[in-house]
C-alpha cells in the first residue's frame, strides 16, 4: 500500500473512482458533547478517511 500525504486527496479519490471495486463504511459517535462521522472507503491498494465534527447534523451539509 502507498502512503499520500493528506494534501493528494484529490488524486485519492480519483484512484477509488476507477477502482475495480470498493469497501465503504460509515461510524458516527459522540463525544464531549460533539457528534462525529468518519466516512471511510479503500481497497487493498488506497484507503481514503474523512472525519467531520459537528454540532446538528445540519451543520455539517
Amino acid at each position: 500500500m502507498n502512503l499520500y500525504r493528506f494534501n493528494d486527496g484529490e488524486d485519492l479519490i480519483s484512484k477509488m473512482r476507477s477502482a475495480d471495486f470498493v469497501h465503504a463504511d460509515e461510524t458516527y459517535w459522540r463525544e464531549g458533547g460533539g457528534n462525529k462521522i468518519i466516512w471511510y472507503a479503500g481497497n487493498e491498494d488506497v484507503a481514503v478517511f474523512k472525519l467531520y465534527t459537528f454540532t446538528t447534523y445540519d451543520n455539517m451539509l
